[in-house]
């Protein structure tokens, strides 16, 4: 409602004097004028009378009127509407349905949206309880006040706001009586006339006579008063605490059998909706014709809203609604209350706040704003059985052990006995039981297998549920393991012997798994050695055996343009693993142009402006998801370690050449330490990227053995080791030899997006032209989305694609087309054609815990002076809130005598008249 003025302007005589009195002084005037005129008539000169007898008259009037002081008053009333606020808590634990708990609350909720209008005592209890809290409120801050010498008006409307509320409390109580006349109230009833006594008795005659010293502006905490204020706070309370625990017996006795109440199996959200209509009608109907109500729906951020949007359950949509922040709802109100005095707040919430701030302290800090709190949710947690963290080695050698590790957290199954079993196939190929001791229960586990048969692995790991479990959806998790070979053949080629091969020859040389070729082109003069190894390999079918090269800073002499066309069909027929480490003479700027350049995930026609202060290595997101980077099993420990060596190594020559081209993924960035380059300024220290059917690694600077700084070959050996491995691992392709569907990850979180490259080659290993074929994501046997696919530049015969928007499940990727299937009906191949992945759902610090937090909730309503309140008696506590608009009047004076012309006037009367009497000669 917008402020109203009313201008109301009035004529009045403010003169010291009566009107009456003037009107005989004023007559007194006239007689005497007349006997002045009869006497002058006899002596003469009749002929001026007339005109003495005007100047004589208007004389008279202006001093009469200047005596009766006649004034224009002007009365200005302005009316400013108080202000109330309504927030309504609309996170994602508002769309859960509570399990059955307390037999009270279904039943009170199902009478607040006017569903059970039988249930009258379970009402009026409620709202008797409420309206006596809230006297023991308000008098409680009256007595503050007067301890502390506060603002006596606020003292004397604390204390007539406790005396209405008695008053309304002691008038429920009675219809709560009424409705428990029968035998079936029993000892509750006589508990209720108990209280109800008391109430009537000397709590409402000590509470009379101090709004009566209120009213009369006499209220103080005087010596002989003392006595008597504490006697009465502590009446009130605790006849509060018996008339709150009389209102949960009734509403627990009156409560319907479990599941067959009408709020029983409705959202929380849907239970709120449904009280708004009904407070609708009263009071807010009442309230937002006098006041301005200021409505406003909350999550992770704070939306206005409308009445209407919450009577239809509207909770909006968007990532906000992942947490729950009661904090800037809070903040909220203290910007409006900046701008006018608030009356209260009705907030009504679960309370779970998962931001990380203290909303009790910002609800300590508003202004004087009572917030009433409606809790809604159950206080127990949902019964259910979440597995999560489930992760396994994504390839490992023949024989190893593979260990499988996870995670369970049990809400509510205390006493259960929980199967945990992991199944290859459809077989259960283990299981491990658990006994569940405590009602919140978190237990790790782990299987190990030993790695047998070569090749891929799909594992799955089920829990199996209990009775009347919330959610099974989130009972089992896939994992896939790649079983290779038992060695790793490397080549390792460098031109000089720089530290980086050094250490790594030494490293393979003490790695029984690994068997490695040396070829050292150019022994140090100073060691004085000869050449390692003997020649490149000839030819395609010599370089076929091994599983990956790793080529050093070797120069155009050796790596002529036959031996890279050679290294080229390598990595894209047979599938190769190419890693190149960039280094300062060759390597890789002199290939510019070339089969190499072309197979690596970097620019060679563009280079980095090289920052010669240094550079620290950091992890990206797609890095911290790789398992070959980890230095440690806690990725914390491994980023702790991986930051300490940058922090105390910097990398001083990093090849310009590793800006990353748009096909490849950067594992790790190579970040300035200057502050003088732009944000943007970033090259790729560990890059890679698909080329055919193999993989091609770029390291932009030969500094990997610096892991040794401080631990000597721990860290240097497992880096290599794991990337060894992940880099000639096939556990994300799928596919025959002409077609082949490969993801950048197995697992992703969900609104990650799924990066899908699909291979076609005909069976000679070259690209395939044609029509541009598809890929489509089957659930469940279903086809939930399709894509085309865009075909990559250099017609390698890989296509690319990208899903941003899948939920989270279980889902297989398949390649469609008439090319596709003239690929495979030439190649004869029946098998299937698919990548599988897994869509995990986002962890959600809101559905972590989905219990109403009432201490919280209580806490934020002590703090500003409100309360808690049953659903029952929002609309009774609502009623206490005087909402009548705050009315200001202001009177302005216009005087209408205090003019020279009046005293002109009179004055020139006097002469004229003198002037003519004495030109007549009576004077």
């Amino acid at each position: 409602m917008p402020q109203q003025v009313q201008t109301v302007s009035e004529f009045t005589y403010a003169g010291p004097f009566a009107t009456s009195t003037l009107i005989a002084v004023g007559i007194g005037l006239v007689v005497l004028l007349a006997a002045l005129g009869w006497w002058e008539a006899r002596r003469g000169r009749k002929w001026i009378l007339p005109l003495l007898w005007v100047l004589r008259l208007v004389a008279v009037a202006a001093v009469l009127w200047m005596l009766a002081e006649p004034t224009i008053l002007t009365l200005t009333r302005r009316s400013k509407p108080k202000t109330f606020g309504l927030l309504i808590d609309t996170s994602a634990s508002m769309d859960l349905v509570d399990p059955p708990g307390d037999p009270g609350d279904d039943i009170r909720w199902s009478v607040a949206a006017g569903k059970t209008p039988t249930a009258e005592p379970v009402a009026a209890m409620d709202q008797a309880a409420a309206l006596l809290k809230r006297a023991e409120t308000r008098f409680r801050i009256c007595l503050r006040l007067c301890r502390t010498g506060g603002p006596p008006e606020k003292a004397s409307r604390c204390a007539e706001e406790a005396w209405t509320a008695l008053k309304e409390t002691i008038a429920r109580l009675e219809d709560a009586r009424a409705g428990l006349a029968n035998p079936a109230g029993g000892q509750v009833r006589d508990r209720v006339d108990a209280v109800h006594a008391d109430l009537t008795g000397n709590v409402r005659a000590k509470l009379s006579a101090i709004a009566a010293e209120a009213r009369s502006g006499k209220l103080g905490l005087l010596e002989d008063r003392q006595r008597r204020f504490d006697d009465l706070d502590r009446e009130l309370t605790r006849l509060s605490e018996d008339l709150s625990a009389l209102a949960d017996t009734v509403a627990a006795r009156s409560a319907p059998p479990a599941g067959s109440s009408p709020a029983s199996d409705r959202t929380r959200l849907d239970k709120v909706a449904a009280l708004i209509r009904e407070l609708r009608r009263e009071p807010l109907g009442e309230m937002t014709e006098k006041a301005r109500m200021l409505t406003y729906r909350f999550d992770g951020s704070v939306w206005p809203c409308t009445l209407g949007e919450l009577e239809s359950a509207g909770a909006g949509t968007g990532a906000s609604r992942a947490k729950t922040d009661l904090s800037a709802a809070l903040e909220q109100i203290a910007t409006d209350a900046a701008g006018g005095r608030i009356e209260g707040v009705l907030l009504i919430s679960d309370g779970d706040d998962n931001t990380g701030r203290d909303p009790v302290k910002l609800a300590a800090a508003l202004p004087d704003v009572p917030v009433f709190v409606v809790a809604i949710g159950s206080t127990r947690s949902h019964r259910d059985v979440f597995l999560h963290h489930v992760q396994g080695p994504p390839t490992v050698f023949k024989d190893d052990k593979v260990i499988i590790e996870g995670r369970i957290d049990t809400y509510d199954c205390i006493g259960e006995e929980l199967s945990i079993e992991l199944l290859e196939g459809k077989s259960v190929i283990e299981a491990q039981r658990v006994s569940v001791p405590s009602t919140t229960f978190f237990h790790s586990f782990s299987f190990t297998r030993k790695a047998g048969a070569l090749g891929k692995h799909d594992y799955r790991v089920r829990v199996t549920p209990v009775e009347d479990e919330r959610d099974t959806d989130n009972n089992s998790a896939r994992l896939s393991v790649n079983v290779v070979e038992g060695v790793i053949r490397v080549l390792l080629v460098d031109q000089l012997p720089r530290w980086e091969y050094r250490y790594l020859r030494n490293l393979f040389d003490r790695d029984k798994r690994i068997e490695f070729t040396p070829l050292l082109i150019e022994p140090s003069p100073r060691r004085g050695g000869a050449a390692e190894g003997t020649n490149f390999p000839r030819t395609l079918h010599d370089l076929g055996r091994y599983s990956a090269v790793i080529l050093g800073d070797v120069s155009p002499t050796l790596l002529t343009k036959g031996r890279q066309q050679m290294l080229e069909q390598y990595v894209d027929r047979r599938g190769g693993t190419l890693i190149v480490i960039a280094g300062t003479n060759w390597m890789p700027r002199h290939f510019a142009g070339g089969p190499v350049a072309a197979m690596l995930p970097i620019r060679t026609d563009r280079w980095l402006r090289i920052d010669r202060t240094g550079y620290d290595l950091y992890l990206t997101p797609q890095g911290r998801m790789c398992p070959a980077l980890l230095l440690e099993n806690d990725p914390i420990k491994s980023d702790r370690v991986r930051r300490g060596v940058s922090a105390s190594l910097p990398i001083y020559s990093l090849a310009p050449d590793c800006l990353p081209k748009a096909t490849s993924s950067v594992l790790i960035a190579a970040v300035s330490r200057s502050t003088r380059l732009p944000r943007g300024e970033r090259g790729a220290f560990l890059s890679w990227q698909y080329y055919g059917k193999g993989r091609v690694a770029y390291i932009a600077a030969p500094m990997t053995y610096r892991l040794r700084f401080e631990e000597g070959d721990r860290y240097h050996h497992r880096f290599w080791g794991q990337l060894l491995r992940w880099a000639i691992s096939r556990d994300i392709a799928g596919g025959s030899k002409t077609v082949q569907v490969v993801t950048d990850k197995t697992r992703y979180t969900h609104g990650d997006p799924v990066q899908v490259t699909v291979a076609l080659r005909d069976m000679t290993a070259r690209a395939v032209a044609g029509a541009t074929p598809r890929v489509t994501v089957h659930k469940a046997g279903t086809i939930v989305a399709s894509s085309g696919l865009k075909e990559d530049e250099g017609g390698l015969g890989a296509y690319r694609a990208a899903f941003k928007h899948l939920a989270p499940g279980q889902y297989t990727l398949r390649p469609a087309g008439a090319k596709v299937q003239q690929l495979l009906n030439e190649e004869r191949y029946t098998g299937p054609v698919e990548a599988e992945i897994t869509i995990d759902p986002r962890e959600s610090p809101e559905l972590r815990s989905t219990r109403c937090n009432l201490p919280l909730l209580k806490k934020i309503a002590a703090a500003t002076g409100g309360m808690l309140v049953q659903p029952t008696a929002a609309g009774a506590v609502l009623d206490q809130l005087d909402l009548s608009p705050e009315i200001s009047e202001q009177v302005s004076r216009r005087p209408l005598w205090t003019r020279w012309a009046l005293l002109w006037i009179f004055l020139g009367c006097l002469t004229m008249e003198w002037i003519l009497r004495k030109v007549t000669g009576l004077a």
